[in-house]
């Protein structure tokens, strides 16, 4: 939980201070501990943000990262509120 902490206040900082990268790292050592911590399959946000920002094939990894953990918060919880917004985003 903490890993998952430090990740999202790394992420809400304004962006000269925010370290998306890091954030993820510390995501994914999150479900690497706790395989069904739902929060930090859902942080997936982060790639979904970047779909809309990146172009090429950044975009296209953005979009298969962004799919991949939404579907893993998903298949943990079908009603997950930030995994259905992401899905929803992500359909755009």
């Amino acid at each position: 939980m903490a890993l998952y902490r430090e990740g999202r206040s790394l992420q809400k900082l304004p962006p000269p201070q925010r370290n998306c990268d890091r954030a993820l790292e510390l995501f994914e050592k999150s479900v690497t501990i706790e395989p069904r911590f739902l929060e930090a399959w859902s942080a997936g946000d982060i790639w979904t943000e970047r779909t809309f920002y990146w172009r090429g094939l950044s975009r296209k990894m953005a979009i298969a990262n962004a799919r991949m953990k939404i579907d893993h918060a998903l298949a943990l919880d079908p009603a997950h509120a930030v995994a259905v917004n992401n899905r929803a985003l992500l359909a755009m």
